[in-house]
This record gives structure tokens, sequence and C-alpha cells, in this order.
């Protein structure tokens, strides 16, 4: 059934040659409509196989836009998987601002309405709403169906319109062996968050054992334009010193002793120093430092600032300062200042290399520990498999049962899908039949099990084939006398990483097809 003529048309090429919706086997294989009669100057609410429609009074006009009155008959097609969207022709390729995608669906309806033979359209403002049934796969312990949109078929611009988001919801509750999102891989999760937080809290403990040493400030030199005063530090500590509650355990005594401190410190600092009064003060005046303040407190404010407040009685006022030297005193602290850092910088090279072994032990830790619980993991998933409960393992799907709930204004082709981006994995490839002939230029079908949608691409030499290698896969051709040609799931694991090119080698069907059941035999996995 091969062509040894090669033919390496494309597949756009190819659907612009075609009707957009081609049905690719004999016209006799594809379903009929199914009926429902509704009172168009009542409406209600009918239901046609799995397709509930909530039909409004006096929706249905003529073409001449009359309203119409009597019965009128809801014809219906149903798609609900791949088997449905292979036999219609309807395409599952979605073009959106340039980028094309693939529609996975949750469910497709064909509806039209006759009256008396003769077709006719929703009324304007009116629409019916709907609830179709249907079944996606998810995985095992879902307990929120997937965001699905809804699209409607246009075949003059040969692409789906979105039209609104679908209400999907589970049509029931499902009961599982496992506790209820305490599955393998929940579990697998819960462990890998306590290796981390186990990790962080040991790295966090050594770091608080080896503190960052404090940095020695360098000193800095009197601005000559600047306003400068003295302050008489050892009096304020003296004066801290004697407030200090002697013997009392308090909070309120901590703390003095801690103000305390900062004070001593600062007169060790800056007991040479002088203050500058930082730029921009509106409440700055050189009559400041010429009063007889009774007091002053001394705050921190910055890494170099601080704030002097001076008191008299009610009076108070606050001012910036910085701490600055001069002369002889500069020039000795700066050389201070490069024996501190040098002592620092030694200090903190000692703290970062602790750290930096430390860290690398408990790395090697959470390493061992995470591939152990991957290990676990795995050993556990392999056991469901083994038991037959596949559904339990983290990466299985189930089918299950949803309702989509949508409103149509209007006739034809409605999908619940969502769009998917294409596989990472590509492998080029050319296709022949068992007599190694060449098969090119003809429509080849490839479905994964875990995606409700048919890929299309034309046969060439060189086709370049996307597929999820973690997923089983089906693919097929159809021939020129109707039979299929297929590529089977166990065929498609010789397709390894390493693989770039690969030859599939199409296996003819054997019999004839006489009806959609011989072709559900044909393309099960």
């Amino acid at each position: 059934f091969g062509q040894p003529k090669k033919n390496n048309i494309s597949t756009k090429e190819y659907l612009a040659n075609q009707e957009y919706v081609t049905p690719p086997l004999d016209e006799s294989l594809t379903q009929n409509f199914e009926k429902g009669v509704v009172d168009a100057n009542e409406g209600g609410s009918i239901k046609i196989k799995s397709t509930t429609f909530h039909i409004p009074p006096k929706a249905f006009v003529n073409r001449a836009g009359n309203l119409v009155a009597g019965d009128v008959e809801i014809k219906l097609k149903e798609y609900h998987d791949y088997v449905d969207f292979f036999m219609s022709g309807i395409p599952m390729e979605y073009d959106s601002l340039g980028t094309k995608y693939q529609l996975e669906s949750a469910g497709m309806i064909e509806v039209y309405a006759e009256q008396d033979g003769q077709r006719v359209k929703l009324a304007l403002g009116k629409t019916i709403d709907i609830e179709l049934e249907s079944e996606i796969s998810v995985p095992a312990n879902s307990t929120k169906a997937p965001q699905f949109n809804i699209y409607k078929l246009d075949t003059e611009n040969r692409n789906w319109v979105y039209e609104a988001a679908d209400n999907i919801s589970f049509a029931e509750k499902v009961s599982f062996d496992a506790p209820k999102n305490d599955g393998p891989e929940e579990q697998y999760t819960r462990e890998k968050e306590k290796i981390e937080t186990e990790f962080n809290s040991a790295l966090k403990k050594i770091e608080t054992q080896y503190p960052i040493p404090a940095k020695p400030i360098s000193p800095q030199k009197a601005n000559s334009d600047a306003y400068t005063f003295e302050l008489d530090i050892e009096g304020l500590v003296n004066t801290a010193a004697i407030s200090s509650p002697s013997g009392a355990i308090s909070k309120e005594h901590d703390a003095i002793k801690s103000s305390e401190k900062e004070l001593r410190d600062l007169k060790k600092k800056y007991a040479k120093a002088v203050w500058e009064v930082l730029p921009g003060q509106a409440n700055w005046s050189p009559a400041i430092a010429q009063t007889e303040w009774e007091d002053f407190d001394l705050q921190k404010s910055g890494k170099f600032d601080f704030v002097v407040t001076f008191i008299k009685g009610e009076q108070s006022v606050d001012i910036k300062v910085k701490p600055v030297l001069v002369g002889a005193d500069y020039e000795e602290a700066v050389n201070a200042f490069a024996a501190e850092f040098s002592a620092y910088q030694k200090e903190l090279d000692t703290r970062n290399e602790i750290l930096a072994k430390n860290k690398a032990e408990l790395e090697e830790v959470r390493r061992i520990k995470q591939k152990a619980a991957d290990l676990k993991f795995e050993e556990k998933i392999q056991a469901y498999k083994a038991a037959g409960r596949d559904h339990l393992a983290t990466e299985e799907t189930i089918k299950r049962k949803v309702l989509n709930n949508f409103s149509i204004s209007s006739f034809g082709t409605w999908n619940c899908d969502r769009p998917l981006p294409p596989f990472v994995y590509e492998v080029v490839g050319d296709f022949k039949d068992k007599s190694a002939a060449q098969i090119s230029g003809v429509m080849a079908y490839l479905v994964d099990k875990n995606r409700n949608t048919v890929y299309r691409f034309v046969t060439t030499d060189a086709s370049r084939i996307r597929f999820d290698k973690n997923s089983d896969n089906i693919m097929w051709i159809v021939t020129k006398d109707n039979k299929l040609a297929t590529y089977r799931p166990e065929k498609f694991k010789q397709v390894t990483d390493k693989t770039k090119n690969h030859t599939f080698v199409m296996d003819l069907e054997n019999g004839t097809i006489d009806n959609e059941d011989d072709i559900r035999r044909i393309l099960k996995f």
C-alpha cells in the first residue's frame, strides 16, 4: 500500500486543497443525527443522548426572520473521543494570533434545528443553555475539574472561535482507596518539604553560632565649611550609670544596661570627635551652639548619623549630626581603622570558611535524604502498578465523568476544549510499509492516550513528529482501499531519547471496515 514515488507536500498545502471538514472514511460510516422535539412557542428541556437542551419560549425564526410556531426538531451529533474526532473529519487544530495549538476536548456537539425539513435559526437575543455529559482524563486524586473553554467551528475562516469559559464540573464524586489528597505524590512532596526545612533550620543555627563580625566604621574628616560643636559624652555616660537601678531584674533594667553600653561605646569611639551639623536642617541656627542647655540626649539614626536632642526646661530641639575628626586625631584614627579593618576581614574570612564547610556537610546530608525519598517514592509507585492499582500512582490518570455547562446563540459545531502547546520531544520520521515502499503525501493521525484529541500531519520522508514519550501513543493512516495501517504503542517505545531520525514501518490491519465498531476494535489501546 506504500507509494514508491515520494511526495513531500506540506500539511498546510495538503489541507488547503481539502474541505475544512473532510471525513477520512466512506460517508456511510459517519454517524447519523439523533433527534428530539420541542414546542417552539413554549420551549422546554429535552435530552438527546448525553446532551440536555434548555430552550426558552419563542426561540426560533425561519429564513425570513419570522417566529416559528409548532414543533421543532433538534438534530444532534456528539463527539467524545479520538475515534469520534477522526471519523468526523473535524479539525482539532486552533490558530490564535499566529500561534498554533492542539485542542483537547471535553466533549463536542454538532447541533441544528429544523421544521418540516427546513433549517431554522435562533431568534435574536435568544440562547439555549446546554449541559453536555462527557469524560476526561485527570490525575487520580483530582478534586476539581481542569479549566476548559467553549469554541465554535468557523468553517468559512477555517478556524475555531473562542466564545466563553466552560463551566465544567465533575458529574459524580469518587472515593479512592488511598486517603484523599494523601497519595504517594502528596507524601513525597511533604517529605521533600521536611528535608528542605531541616536543612534551612540547621543552616540558620550555624549562622547564629558564627555571627557576622561588626565592620569597623571609617573615620570621617571634618568639613571646614560646616558647623561643629563638642558634646560631653563622659557626663552623659555617668548620668546613665547613676540612673541605672542596682540589682533590679527587669526588661527595663536590661534596656538601661544596653543603653549604658551603647553610651560607653560612644565614649570609646568618639571621645576625640567633634559633632558636625548635617546640612539642610531648617531648625538649625548658630544660636543653638551658643545656648547653655541643661541636658542633651544622643540617638543613632543611621550608619554614621546621630540625632542630638538639646533640652532646657520644657524646650527641646533635635539636630542631625555626625561625628568627625580634625588634624592629628583624624590621622591617628585612620591608622587605627586600617588595623581594625584587617582584623575584621580576617575574622570574616574565618567565619565564611567555617560556614562553607558546614553548609557543604549539610548539603550532602540533604542530598542523601532526597535520594532516599526518591527511591521510596519510586518503589511505592511500582508497588501500586504491580498490584494492578495504577490509578493510585501519581503519574497515572483515570477517566472521570464531567458536566459541561455553556450557552449557544447560534447553531453549528461547538466544542468544550482547552488549547495544548506542542510536545517538546520531536523526531524526524519517514514512513514505509513492510515491503519498504515509501508512504508519502497521505494524512497520518496520532493519538496520545492521556490527551483527548487527534493530531494530524501529512507523511513525507522527513516529517517532524512530536509526541509524549512517557505516554502510550498510536498512529495510523487510511489506505487507498479504505483500510487502516497502524503504528502501535509497543513500537513507539522503540523511539528512545537518543533517536533523532526514525523510520515508521506501518502495519496493515486485516479485515474490512464496515462500521464504527470495526474502527474502535482496530484503534483500541
